[in-house]
Formats: C-alpha cells, structure tokens, sequence
C-alpha cells in the first residue's frame, strides 16, 4: 500500500497480512497530496513541488527520481503510458512526459478556470474536478494541443471526480456527490445527486458501488449506484 501522507510524504505499507506493516518512508520538504503507482515507480502530487518521482522497486528501500516543478500546487495525479497528468490547483492541468524519470518535461498543459482539486483519465478525455467551476472535461488525445470538451458547473465545489462506463461521479464539498451522463463527452448532464451529512472530498467507484470520503460525517460512506 502506498500512501501519500502530507508532511510525512511518501509511506510503503505491507498489506499482507492481517497487520499493516511500514516499510519505508520518503519526504521531499513538503506536503504529498496524492500517489499513482505505474510499474516500479511512485509519482506523488507534491504540493508546490510539484511532482516527484520515485523508485519503488525495492519496497524497503525508496529510491528517489527525478522531480518536475508543476509552477502550480500538485493535488492529485493520474499515470498513463508515458505521461503523468497533474491537478496543478490553479495552474490547471499539467502533462509531464515521465519516460526520463531522472528529468521529467513539459508534454502539455490547460488552465482550467477554477481550482484543480482532482483528475481521472477515461479514453482521450481527463475528467478534473475544478473546484467552484465544477467539472471540466478535456480531450487530450493529443497532450501538446489540450481542447475542452465540455463544462458543467455542480454548483457546489468539485474537489474529486471517479468515471465508470457512460457516468462519472463528482464529490462536490458541501453539494454531497453529482452523478452525470459523460457518454458523450462533449454534451454532459445531470442524471442524479446525493447530498450528504459532511463535505464530500473524495469518491471512489467499484462496481454497482460508490464509496464516498465525508469530512464531518466521521466516516466513508457507501451507496448503490
């Protein structure tokens, strides 16, 4: 298990056995908002940092990369291919080749109009959760020349966004959870909402269920979609 744990940054946990073992622990000076894990490497949304980049092969002994300055504050990261997609808060989106881990560049980038909170990839198409914008959906099937798809404003502020088939799901702060019809990406609507008892700040999809992070509620709740 790999954790992006704020200012104790990077933490590797045995997971498996009945007790969650530590392993190693890397910091960078600052705060780790988010992991992805693509082979042997770790890629954490780092704050005014940006990205880092580290070497996970051995799980007892991090290795560090490379890091790439994001110009913005990275919150939350998405690895396909040869590229890591970064929610750079207000910069936006930002695309950073990661085929040289040791020096990562510039594939691309978008900025958003609000606050990139989240991002999830789905196709050509990243899904980013743009805080009071609502959800920005951009084509970028090719990373040099980012368009918009489409926009919809969730009226409250979108802070995490999760795609399963035709649907994607917007936790969206005070507003609870957004349920929109993203089959064609570039005409987004509403099919449904859910308002919670905290602040939605995270979601995540599994199957027919959706597990939403509810600060204030004091717990993960879970609902069928």
């Amino acid at each position: 298990v790999y954790v992006a744990a704020g200012e104790s940054g990077l933490i590797v946990l045995d997971a498996s056995g009945s007790t969650l073992i530590e392993r190693d622990t890397a910091t960078f000076g600052d705060f780790a908002y988010d992991v992805a894990v693509s082979d042997n490497h770790a890629y954490v949304a780092g704050n005014a940092t940006g990205l880092v980049i580290y070497d996970i092969t051995t799980k007892t002994n991090i290795l560090y990369r490379g890091t790439f300055n994001t110009s913005g504050r990275a919150e939350d990261v998405v690895v396909s291919d040869n590229y890591a997609y970064v929610a750079d808060g207000d910069n936006g989106l930002v695309v950073v080749d990661i085929s040289n881990k040791a020096s990562p560049t510039l594939a691309g980038s978008y900025d958003t109009p609000g606050h990139a909170y989240g991002i999830i990839l789905s196709g050509n198409y990243a899904y980013v959760a743009d805080g009071s914008t609502g959800l920005v959906v951009l084509n970028v099937s090719n990373v040099s020349s980012i368009t918009v798809a489409d926009t919809y404003d969730t009226t409250g502020s979108a802070t995490a966004v999760a795609v399963s088939g035709d649907y994607a799901y917007v936790a969206d702060d005070t507003r609870g959870v957004i349920a929109l019809n993203v089959a064609d990406p570039s005409s987004v609507t509403s099919v449904d909402s859910f308002n919670t008892v905290g602040n939605s700040y995270g979601v995540a999809v599994s199957g027919n269920d959706l597990y939403v992070a509810d600060h204030g509620n004091g717990q993960i709740g879970r609902a069928h979609v």
